[in-house]
């Protein structure tokens, strides 16, 4: 959690493995670094499987 806090602009994870947006994902650390220029609303979906 410190990591989180000591941000430019610091927040508490929530701590759910479930996103409401895709951009909520970017907030999971490294994930930036390793996706960096990759349309995300293309990439990814907050809608796994399981989820109706």
């Amino acid at each position: 959690m410190e990591y989180y806090e000591s941000l430019e602009q610091p927040y508490a994870p929530r701590n759910n493995p479930e996103l409401d947006t895709v951009e909520e994902i970017r907030h999971i650390r490294g994930f930036d670094e390793l996706f960096e220029g990759v349309n995300l609303q293309a990439a990814f979906t907050i809608y796994g499987n399981e989820r109706t």
